[in-house]
């Protein structure tokens, strides 16, 4: 949904860096969440976010995909660290401010729907790949 409002206005070129907090994951599933996230972001980058027709000129470059660790008490603070913290901050708050539709300079869209869809769409395009290797 990031990348549709990247889109939408107007935005066709950029570098694009995605940082993570690995909290409860796993070695083998966080594997598996970068893998999904660098096959799939660059061809959901080249849709049109309304038509979803593949664009060409779009280039969305996803540099990198990584996790940002908690710090430690004796280690300085980073400002990947604190941008992760105020994402997982405003998650845990997140039914409340979608309820509220927003908070003081926060905007809130709901796209529970549309990323349900994405993740049914993926899920049966990743079967199907699989069906058909086997």
């Amino acid at each position: 949904m990031a990348l549709a409002c990247l889109r939408t206005s107007g935005v066709t070129a950029a570098t694009i860096d995605l940082f993570y907090d690995p909290k409860s994951l796993t070695a083998a599933h966080r594997a598996a969440f970068e893998g999904a996230l660098r096959e799939t972001l660059p061809d959901i980058a080249r849709e049109d976010p309304i038509t979803h027709e593949v664009q060409a000129t779009a280039s969305l470059l996803f540099r990198r995909v990584q996790p940002v660790p908690k710090g430690r008490s004796s280690a300085a603070w980073s400002h990947l660290q604190d941008g992760t913290a105020v994402a997982h901050h405003l998650c845990s708050q997140a039914d409340e401010l979608v309820q509220r539709g927003g908070l003081g300079r926060i905007v809130v869209r709901n796209h529970t729907g549309a990323l349900r869809s994405m993740i049914t769409k993926f899920a049966t395009t990743t079967a199907s790949r699989e069906a058909t290797r086997s």
